[in-house]
C-alpha cells in the first residue's frame, strides 16, 4: 500500500503534516482530515495541499537506511562516526540524525551527506526530497565546488560496495533507535576501503 504525506490546518493556525499509508488520495485525505479532528476536535481542518504520493516510505526502516548510509560513508571516507538515531514524531514521521566529525573536510563532508538519499536510492529505486533536502543545502554551502550530482555519484560508489554492512547496520539502528560511539559496530562489518587518493 502507498504512503502519502498530508497536510492539514484551520482557521485557528493549527497545522500538521501526517504521514498516511492509504490505497488512494482520497483516502489519504479522509484519514488525514480525521487525525486533524481528533487531535484539534473543536477546528473546521482543511487540507493545505493535495497529499503527495512519496516514492520512499516514512517508516523507521527508511529512516534507518537513509542515517546508515551517512554513518557508513563517513567511516569509510576516515571520519570518527560519534553516534546515529532514529524516532518517531508525533505525526508519524521519522527523523534521523548522524554525528560525525565529517565537517572537518568539506569536500569529503558534501559526499556523507548525499550517501543518506544513495542509500535510499539503492533500497527503493527513489530518494525522498523531502528528507535529502537539508543534505542538499549543506552541500551548497560547503564552497568547495561541489555539486550535489557529484557529491549523489561519489556516495553511490561508497554505498553499492558497502551495501551488506548498510543493511546490517541499519537493522540494529532500527532495533535500538540510538546507537552512540558507532565506531566499534562499523569497524565490525564494513569491509571496502576506497582510494583515499583525492
Amino acid at each position: 500500500m502507498p504512503w502519502f504525506i498530508v497536510e492539514v490546518t484551520d482557521d485557528n493556525d493549527n497545522e500538521e503534516r501526517f504521514a498516511i499509508e492509504a490505497d488512494s488520495e482520497n483516502e489519504a485525505e479522509h484519514k488525514g482530515v480525521e487525525r486533524f479532528r481528533r487531535m484539534y476536535p473543536s477546528s473546521d481542518p482543511w487540507l493545505i495541499d493535495l497529499p503527495s504520493r512519496v516514492s520512499v516510505p516514512p517508516t523507521i526502516e527508511a529512516t534507518a537506511i537513509h542515517e546508515t548510509g551517512h554513518a557508513v560513508c563517513a567511516f569509510v571516507l576516515g571520519f570518527v562516526v560519534n553516534g546515529v538515531s532514529v524516532w518517531e514524531e508525533e505525526n508519524g514521521l521519522y527523523r534521523g540524525n548522524m554525528s560525525s566529525n565529517a565537517y572537518e573536510k568539506p569536500y569529503q563532508h558534501g559526499i556523507v551527506l548525499a550517501a543518506g538519499a544513495a542509500a535510499e536510492k539503492h533500497m527503493y529505486g527513489a530518494y525522498d526530497d523531502s528528507s535529502c533536502f537539508s543534505d542538499r543545502m549543506n552541500i551548497d554551502t560547503l564552497g568547495v565546488g561541489l555539486t550535489w550530482d557529484e557529491a549523489f555519484q561519489e556516495a553511490q560508489k561508497i554505498v553499492e560496495a558497502n551495501w551488506e554492512a548498510v543493511l546490517k547496520f541499519a537493522k540494529v539502528l532500527q532495533e535500538r533507535q540510538i546507537i552512540v560511539n558507532a565506531m566499534p559496530a562499523l569497524d565490525e562489518i564494513v569491509e571496502y576501503v576506497p582510494d583515499q587518493g583525492e
